[in-house]
């Protein structure tokens, strides 16, 4: 009799194991992305479309005002680390300065892991700075982070904070 009670001690184990990881696993769930064919699931970065507006401190300029829109999203559940998606994001930015010969805008393009964004502002007019970003989504509205120059002299440097 012993036997029998740990046989269906150990089934009920794995099947409760099993109905944990399927409830883990909702393709509905927000956060969340779900591979059909295996049915696996990773975790997905915050909602992060939309407009942000905020302030820019730059090395040369100075206190400015940044403005950046993600326009589009494609989420990737492979990713380098196992438990948590990617998605490549994309849009347009803009930051203004009392010298308007420091004001600058073009394309954004960059990768969303997580709460990280990394990524390259990518001036419209090619005499003007391009920069490498990497930013923290602090909440589901505020980004936070920082910008260097890549084809610039001297280099210049900076913080940002944004918020929808």
């Amino acid at each position: 009799m012993t036997h029998l009670w740990q046989a269906n001690g150990i089934l009920v184990i794995i099947l409760v194991l099993f109905v944990g990881a399927l409830a883990g696993c909702d393709p509905e769930s927000e956060g969340e992305l779900c591979d059909d064919d295996t049915g696996a699931c990773v975790r997905v970065a915050r909602p992060i479309l939309g407009n942000y507006d905020g302030i820019v401190q730059d090395t040369i300029a100075g206190v400015g005002g940044a403005q950046l829109t993600i326009s589009n999203r494609i989420d990737h559940p492979l990713s380098p680390n196992p438990n948590e998606g990617f998605s490549e994001i994309s849009g347009n930015w803009q930051v203004t300065f009392s010298n308007p010969a420091d004001n600058s805008g073009g394309f954004f393009e960059g990768i969303l892991t997580g709460l990280t964004v990394t990524g390259k502002l990518t001036s419209s007019d090619p005499t003007r700075c391009s920069f490498n970003i990497g930013a923290t989504l602090i909440t589901d509205d505020r980004l936070e982070g920082t910008y260097t120059s890549t084809n610039c002299s001297p280099v210049r440097t900076g913080t940002f904070a944004i918020s929808k």
